[in-house]
């Protein structure tokens, strides 16, 4: 629920003066918009924080938040009318190839590596990792290329892994110490660097995020909301860069963490929020191909227009809202 008023007012301060060149543009009256949320991960739960910063309401509407099960129940859900949510491209990609109307709308960071390998009390170096027992997903997936990358980059041998299903599962394991180390996305890694002390070891390979999504209907039948929603993304990374006392007490409350998780977490993000979060696949679209043809032989003429919708981001940079929130001319 959002804070009340009086306690708005003291974490906004001074950054709703930044803010007013979006907040003019607020819709009225107030409309409300159904959100999915993506998993506690601070860049995907930046609707969560502008309605909590008080954001959303500024720009005239009101967020329902929605909460099905899995990544696909999220996409399912937008099928069922809801304006927002977050996905990964290979799901953006998989329900276009399936007849689906989901689109990107704006991918708020740029590709980062994805997590960090977290050592535990026995591991305060890159000697300390030889023999390691390292908690992962799985022995073949993502999360286990990179914990091998990280040990061949520091020359530390071949890693035992230990697959245990879920990142929640690996942090449990190094803080009961039944594993050595673990690969955790950043916002676990972090907690676990704050409340354990733990060693931080930082990946090699670049990932590609995700991003924020809707569908081709729903920007037909509601334009006007789906582009306030892309304009309360933009005022929220710019509050998350501004002011970085306010947006951790932001995120504590969105996060349920401690006031010293919250300040890691925006010293990290605001290094990689992106100020115009463009719809972008990067470099990846011939991956996507590669990752979906077997299975979908029209993906090798999937075309990044098909899973992209660029417009709304596009014209708060073209009309000059993006550089006014920064001071630019």
């Amino acid at each position: 629920m959002p804070m009340n008023r009086a306690r708005r007012k003291i974490i906004l301060g001074g950054a709703l003066l930044a803010l007013g060149p979006v907040i003019a543009r607020a819709q009225a009256p107030i409309a409300t918009a159904l959100i999915v949320p993506g998993a506690a991960a601070t860049e995907q739960t930046l609707p969560g924080f502008a309605a909590e910063a008080g954001i959303l309401e500024s720009l005239g509407v009101r967020a329902q938040f929605l909460r099905p099960a899995g990544p696909a129940a999220a996409l399912d859900a937008l099928d069922s009318g809801a304006h927002l949510a977050y996905s990964a491209p290979t799901q953006v990609a998989e329900r276009f190839l399936k007849g689906g109307d989901v689109v990107l709308v704006a991918t708020v960071i740029e590709p980062n590596r994805g997590g960090m390998l977290m050592g535990g009390p026995a591991v305060r170096g890159p000697a300390n990792l030889r023999g390691a027992r390292v908690a992962v997903l799985s022995a073949e997936g993502a999360s286990a290329a990179a914990v091998q990358a990280v040990f061949e980059r520091l020359g530390a041998g071949a890693p035992a892994l230990e697959p245990v299903g879920s990142y929640e599962a690996g942090y449990a394991a190094l803080a009961g110490g039944r594993v050595d180390a673990a690969w955790l996305p950043v916002d676990l890694a972090l907690k676990g660097r704050v409340a354990h002390g733990w060693t931080t070891f930082e990946g090699v390979r670049l990932t590609l995020p995700g991003g924020y999504v809707t569908t081709r209907r729903a920007i037909g039948a509601q334009r006007g909301l789906i582009e306030t929603l892309m304009q309360s993304l933009v005022a929220a990374i710019h509050f998350f860069k501004a002011d970085a006392v306010s947006t951790t007490r932001v995120l504590q409350k969105v996060l349920g963490v401690e006031a010293a998780v919250a300040a890691e977490l925006q010293a990290f993000y605001a290094q990689i929020l992106r100020p115009a979060p463009a719809p972008s696949l990067y470099y990846g679209l011939n991956g996507l191909r590669q990752a979906l043809r077997a299975r979908y032989p029209a993906a090798e003429r999937m075309q990044a227009t098909d899973l992209v919708e660029p417009s709304f981001i596009d014209a708060m940079v073209r009309d000059g809202t993006i550089a006014k929130l920064y001071g630019q001319r």
